[in-house]
């Protein structure tokens, strides 16, 4: 694998855990990260993740400028789940808790999923700055990181 780490997920429930890389590349471990193996299917080529978010035995992914993707199969294999953003979206954060599953854009402010990825609606309330950088869940609340600070 890549030294050059850009993106990291655990997922206890699936026992396994995530990697992406600057050059694009998608690695997956179901060893405790002893060993990694290529985990690139239905992904697109120049797809480097920006965040990844699980959500039960759900995956999702963001790579820079495609939007969502999502991995029902532990990240064997990926496919779209942009129903709601932009073709090329930047989302820059994913976090999920209960049910629901948040992306933070990089122009478009938060969006969220309560369809397991199927559908994503604008949540911006309060927001004043609708570049996201970060995303936390504290409690019930969410917390987004703007260029203009925190909000939630």
């Amino acid at each position: 694998m890549d030294r050059d780490l850009r993106a990291v997920a655990t997922a206890l429930g699936l026992l396994a855990a995530f990697a992406s890389t600057d050059s694009a590349r998608l690695f997956v471990s179901t060893d405790r990260g002893h060993t990694w193996k290529p985990s690139s299917t239905g992904f697109p080529a120049d797809g480097t993740v920006n965040d990844f978010a699980v959500l039960g035995k759900l995956v999702f992914a963001a790579p820079e400028n495609h939007g969502m993707f999502l991995s029902k199969d532990a990240g064997r294999t990926w496919g779209p789940a942009n129903e709601g953003f932009e073709p090329d979206e930047k989302i820059d954060a994913v976090e999920a808790a209960g049910e629901s599953v948040f992306a933070g854009t990089h122009r478009r402010g938060v969006f969220v999923s309560k369809a397991a990825g199927n559908t994503w609606s604008p949540a911006n309330d309060r927001l004043t700055n609708r570049t996201v950088r970060a995303l936390i869940i504290a409690g019930a609340r969410v917390l987004a990181g703007t260029n203009d600070g925190i909000f939630g």
